[in-house]
């Protein structure tokens, strides 16, 4: 495939054996690709030609979507960390109503069903330091 100076492709005609242009031929076809959000460089420039403002305006869509991704990032990680620090002052007003109730029981004479209640509260508070918790993490 040849190419003039403005880069763009010539289409080429169907060439028999003999040289003339009828019957069976060959056709070549390019084709380009590219991945990201900005184009390269002179497929944008190109952008220009065609609408005067295209590229300003491409990367001002991209600069734009760039910073609502990391403001979305950053809400949806100030939410975890609220939602933890909520579920592990739960886990302490939790524990410490059953740490009342294991009182309660004591001072009332339920001696059993304290000690029951006092290791059972225990034994549920401290495993939360012994359990795998990557067990627990979702896979991205």
């Amino acid at each position: 495939m040849k190419s003039s100076n403005n880069n763009k492709p010539e289409i080429a005609s169907p060439v028999n054996g003999n040289g003339n242009k009828k019957g069976k031929g060959q056709v070549i076809a390019a084709a380009q690709q590219f991945s990201g959000p900005i184009p390269p460089p002179e497929v944008f420039q190109q952008y220009g030609h065609v609408i005067p403002d295209a590229p300003e305006r491409i990367l001002k869509v991209f600069e734009l979507d760039s910073q609502h991704t990391r403001d979305m990032q950053k809400a949806a990680l100030d939410a975890e960390t609220k939602r933890d620090s909520r579920a592990q002052w739960m886990a302490f007003g939790i524990m410490l109503a059953a740490l009342g109730l294991t009182a309660l029981a004591v001072v009332y004479g339920n001696a059993a069903s304290g000690i029951i209640t006092g290791l059972a509260t225990m034994f549920l508070g401290l495993r939360v330091f012994f359990v795998n918790k990557s067990s627990n993490k979702k896979e991205p």
